[in-house]
């Protein structure tokens, strides 16, 4: 069976995450790294739900951003195993994740698959718990360590 890997906000919050790409999925055991983001359009996204991503996501200049109310986005393209490396910054008190192997049609995607968390470990809410911090396995397992940096400079994780 072939996953897909989602990203999701929370949507509550109202806080955005921005996302750097490049060249930075490591898909299917081919060895080659597959860019998921073009670093202009929104091509390649849809939301969950529907065909297109919705106008909670902005493409610019090389970010992939949530702009005010966002809903999931989802790569239209399913992966087996892969690598994944990536970029991210976020606001003060963000909280945000990516949510990977989901199963569609088969609950909301935060039940189907595992979460990687991106928080603002300082302002977030959802700070007090280790498997809640920024680069855990949400709920599931801590970071080793906390590599973040303040809100403002990217962080990249692969």
């Amino acid at each position: 069976m072939k996953w897909k890997w989602i990203i999701l906000p929370i949507l509550i919050s109202g806080f955005g995450v921005a996302l750097y790409w490049n060249g930075s999925v490591l898909a299917d055991r081919s060895d080659r790294w597959r860019s998921l983001f073009d670093g202009k359009s929104l091509s390649g996204w849809s939301a969950l739900d529907r065909t297109d991503p919705g106008s909670g996501w902005r493409a610019q200049k090389g970010v992939l951003s949530s702009v005010g109310h966002t809903g999931d986005l989802v790569t239209v393209a399913q992966f087996g195993d892969f690598e994944l490396s990536l970029e991210w910054k976020v606001s003060k008190g963000a909280n945000s994740g990516i949510i990977y192997r989901i199963g569609p049609g088969e609950g909301p995607a935060f039940q189907t698959g595992p979460e990687y968390q991106i928080l603002d470990n300082l302002d977030a809410e959802d700070r007090h718990q280790s498997n809640h911090l920024a680069g855990s396995l949400y709920d599931i397992a801590a970071p080793s360590t906390d590599r973040t940096k303040p809100v403002g400079p990217g962080r990249h994780q692969g």
